[in-house]
């Protein structure tokens, strides 16, 4: 079995190991000199490469094969979410990055209780990573850090023009809003940016916002879903119509 592991910087005849992907080689693997293992950039970039050298903290292997990705030109994915409490973040974060969304956006709203900090947002890149490695994914998913439901809908990234919205929300029985089925429209070129709401859910005035904003209701039937899930099974929806 040929190893894979994280090098930020692929663009030498040699790569440059270090830090948690060394130590983990190193003092976890047991990998020795000689050794192939299997690189990537988290750009899409990957490389074959030959352990050369060890030390106790680092080694260095020598590229003898790349391979670069396509670059794509399919519509990005986007989870708005609000985060969950605990090991459910972390675990949202690798099943998103497992299953290919391109990008996660950490929501402040109004029932929002969770709030992760930098250093916080800093320490789910290693879940990335990890999820990177297990399921052959080169690229890595972008994380972005906590930002208000209001601000973000400012934002170029979710406007009309570049995107369009999916509200995970499930429907009061007695409402006469139907659910969009995401798989019954034709795939766009526009980005698709999925949001869901915390605990709870949003508030009318948001789920108000966010209609104004021609987003599209997604309900699963008969169950409401934890926030975890309702990104994953939704998320994973779009992602099939996106494949179409």
């Amino acid at each position: 079995m040929v190893h894979r592991v994280y090098c930020e910087d692929l663009s030498g005849s040699h790569a440059e190991i270090e830090e948690a992907e060394a130590h983990h080689l190193l003092h976890v693997l047991r990998i020795k000199s000689g050794e192939q293992i299997q690189l990537f950039d988290g750009a899409g970039n990957s490389a074959t490469a030959q352990i050369t050298e060890l030390t106790r903290r680092s080694l260095t292997a020598e590229i003898v094969a790349r391979q670069s990705e396509v670059p794509r030109q399919q519509a990005r994915i986007i989870v708005a979410v609000a985060p969950p409490k605990g090991d459910r973040l972390r675990w949202m974060i690798e099943k998103l990055t497992e299953i290919g969304v391109d990008q996660i956006v950490l929501l402040q709203t109004a029932r929002t209780i969770v709030t992760p900090g930098e250093t916080k947002v800093d320490k789910l890149r290693a879940n990335i990573i990890a999820a990177c490695k297990q399921s052959g994914r080169n690229r890595l998913m972008d994380v972005q850090p906590l930002i208000r439901l209001n601000d973000f809908l400012r934002s170029d990234v979710a406007q009309p023009q570049s995107a369009r919205l999916y509200l995970a929300h499930p429907l009061d029985p007695f409402s006469t809003q139907s659910a969009t089925d995401p798989n019954s429209t034709a795939p766009s070129t526009n980005d698709s940016i999925l949001f869901v709401g915390p605990e709870g859910g949003f508030t009318d005035n948001e789920v108000e916002l966010l209609r104004e904003r021609s987003a599209q209701t997604l309900s699963w039937p008969a169950t409401i879903l934890r926030i975890e899930t309702a990104a994953i099974v939704f998320a994973s929806l779009l992602i099939s119509k996106r494949s179409l």
